[in-house]
């Protein structure tokens, strides 16, 4: 049962009649300042000129590879799915998915195309389960390459890393520790209920170290394209379930990292996400996907 909270949107004729009427109006006040004084972040700017000023690593395939996984449960064109895609901005905290689907979406972000070796399988996602269906809840690890014995090497050596029961072969998923996970993912993303009152949440953990020695400074942005791939996946996957994801991107790092026992800067955590039922915030306008060109062909 779909137990998401129902709220009631601004009706669109209301909407379009007053975006209409706005585009007469001339503007006729001075902008505020989000903050009085810009904030300088100078480490942001140091990594932007090291990165830029890096020699590029070689060429890579980027071409599509030989995938299999399960059937899809979208009816219909991609396009649809791809176009009603959107971020959730709060979760409900009581809707479930089950363990199926769960591994569904874990197959899609796993079996990328393995030949991508300056690219794919260098993310690993640390996973906190709250509401999976068949999934006992706690912190649990999907090894997306075949770094599993680094991993347990580096990480908290009371860890299980026991493998679920029903789990697809396929999958190299582990439960590390048992346990209500909520708690600390809230507190890990800066405090974000998001990161709690969904399905599940997780952590992108990267390889590191030896690839910023391999390959230098300039394989770091790469490493966060991996991430956001491994997103935008999660993304289509929990749509085409009727339910939402969104990426977290204020997370404490190093909390994290004395979460799993990382103690060294061989792996590093880049990134959040999280996917559940989500609840509708009626304060912000939500249009179809390029409404003000219905009719025109988009992509041939």
């Amino acid at each position: 049962m779909d137990q998401r909270r129902q709220h009631i949107s601004p009706d669109s004729r209301t909407i379009t009649s007053l975006l209409e009427a706005a585009r007469g109006c001339r503007f006729h006040d001075e902008i505020n300042s989000l903050s009085h004084q810009h904030q300088e972040w100078p480490a942001i700017e140091t990594i932007h000129q090291v990165v830029a000023g890096a020699e590029p690593p070689p060429d890579f395939d980027i071409a599509p590879g030989n995938v299999q996984r399960r059937p899809s449960p979208v009816s219909g064109n991609c396009w649809s799915l791809i176009r009603r895609r959107r971020s959730a901005v709060a979760m409900d905290g009581v809707t479930r998915m089950d363990a199926n689907q769960f591994y569904a979406m874990l197959e899609s972000v796993s079996l990328l195309p393995s030949h991508l070796d300056l690219f794919a399988h260098r993310v690993n996602l640390v996973l906190f389960i709250h509401r999976v269906e068949g999934l006992e809840p706690g912190l649990y690890m999907l090894v997306r390459n075949n770094g599993q014995e680094n991993l347990r090497a580096s990480l908290n050596r009371e860890f299980l890393w026991t493998r679920p029961a029903g789990c697809p072969d396929a999958l190299n998923l582990y439960l590390l520790a048992p346990g209500d996970a909520r708690a600390i993912a809230r507190s890990i993303c800066c405090l974000q209920d998001i990161a709690a009152d969904g399905c599940f949440s997780l952590g992108m953990l990267a390889d590191f170290g030896e690839p910023l020695l391999k390959w230098g400074a300039a394989i770091y942005p790469r490493l966060y394209w991996e991430c956001g791939l491994i997103g935008q996946i999660l993304y289509l996957e929990a749509e085409a379930i009727d339910l939402k994801g969104t990426g977290i991107g204020c997370f404490h790092d190093d909390q994290f990292h004395d979460l799993i026992g990382l103690h060294d800067s061989k792996y590093q955590c880049l990134y959040h996400f999280t996917v559940g039922g989500s609840v509708e915030d009626d304060r912000i306008v939500n249009l179809p996907s390029y409404h003000q060109i219905t009719g025109r062909r988009i992509i041939s």
